[in-house]
């Protein structure tokens, strides 16, 4: 199961599923994606151009680049960030605005970028997806399957808490969404509500994305 709430752009999650709206529902949604090499918000503006193609010259030479990438059949983490950095450059070269929120403190196994066109037309998010697939498709979905999934410490202490209120016991010693499913069985539903109400309070601007 994914979950996505909230929101009112583009995204594309460092799982690569293209969402309408910041995290998945909403009107004048926009697709975001999920991948940058920062913790930091970065945003970079296309100074309201209109949104531009990739040459067929331009998509051939990202994707080679990114095959270099995955040369060895996985990614590290540079890796992945190198990839996700080229996907927002190229984001912004092609008139989209791009605004990087940041690693998803659920799994810490994506970036989520988030752009839109300067109208917030859903015509004007094709650069988007050749710019997805060209630099970053790829690298990002062979990241996060050799990753292991570790939930931000705040947002665990809040869930834990979330979560005993409720009646739900904890160990104290989860590190993940799949360790607090272990040790709450049958509860996925208060497991999930938890997750999403605390990323809520700490993460505002974050969309929520919770998968199995």
């Amino acid at each position: 199961m994914t979950m996505r709430l909230g929101g009112l752009a583009a995204v594309v999650l460092v799982s690569v599923v293209p969402v309408m709206s910041a995290a998945g529902c909403g009107p004048g949604a926009r697709p975001r994606a999920a991948a940058g090499p920062t913790t930091a918000s970065t945003h970079s503006t296309s100074q309201h151009r209109t949104p531009t193609s990739m040459t067929d010259e331009e998509y051939a030479t990202a994707r080679t680049r990114q095959k270099q990438l995955l040369a060895d059949g996985k990614v590290t983490r540079a890796e992945y960030e190198l990839a996700a950095q080229r996907f927002s450059g190229c984001l912004s070269r092609h008139g989209l605005e791009v605004r990087n929120l940041g690693w998803d403190p659920v799994s810490n196994q994506q970036l989520q970028i988030e752009y839109r066109g300067p109208t917030g037309k859903e015509q004007e998010d094709a650069p988007g997806e050749q710019c997805l697939q060209a630099h970053l498709m790829r690298a990002s979905e062979l990241y996060t399957a050799g990753s292991r999934s570790l939930m931000s410490a705040d947002l665990m202490a809040a869930t834990r808490r979330c979560l005993n209120a409720k009646g739900i016991g904890t160990t104290g010693h989860e590190a993940s969404l799949p360790d607090l499913r272990v040790s709450a069985p049958g509860k996925d539903r208060n497991v999930t509500d938890c997750v999403a109400d605390s990323m809520a309070t700490l993460y505002p601007d974050m969309p929520i994305a919770i998968g199995d």
